[in-house]
This record gives structure tokens, sequence and C-alpha cells, in this order.
């Protein structure tokens, strides 16, 4: 496993941050929080997403004209699609 980041106190992290001058670390932590923010967002967007598709599916396929077009039209066609 990589350890690219080590994990600080929050007070050695701002004490740093206010050692920094050239504010490099204050961005990297704003961008930090901005890409979390959309991960978070288009995670929860997806999520809901699948969970209407899903649902829409299980509604349409037992919707009562579906399987009435299914059972009374299909048994007299052979290749039904």
């Amino acid at each position: 496993m990589l350890k690219i980041v080590k994990f600080v106190p929050h007070k050695d992290f701002t004490d740093a941050e206010l050692k920094d001058t050239s504010g490099k670390l204050t961005q990297l932590s704003r961008m930090n929080n901005e890409y979390r923010s959309y991960i978070s967002v288009f995670s929860i967007v997806l999520i809901i997403k699948l969970i209407f598709l899903f649902s829409n599916i299980k509604n349409f396929i037992t919707d009562k004209y579906l399987l009435d077009y299914i059972v009374f039209r299909c048994t007299a066609i052979p290749l039904c699609l």
C-alpha cells in the first residue's frame, strides 16, 4: 500500500498552514474539499438514478397492459418480441 498522505492532528495542520507563505497548502486543502464534494454529489445522484431506474423497470414489467400484451397477444405469435 502506498503511503502518500501522512495524517497529523488538526493543530499541526493549522500551524503548518500559517507557516506556509506560498498558499499551496490552503489551495490543496480547498481542492481536496471541492473534489470530495463533487464525488459525494455525483455518487448520491447515481444512487438515486439507479433506484428510480430499477423501480421504473419493475413497474413497467408488472404493469397490467404489458402483462396483457405478453399473455394474450404473444401466445398466438410464435416469435414474440
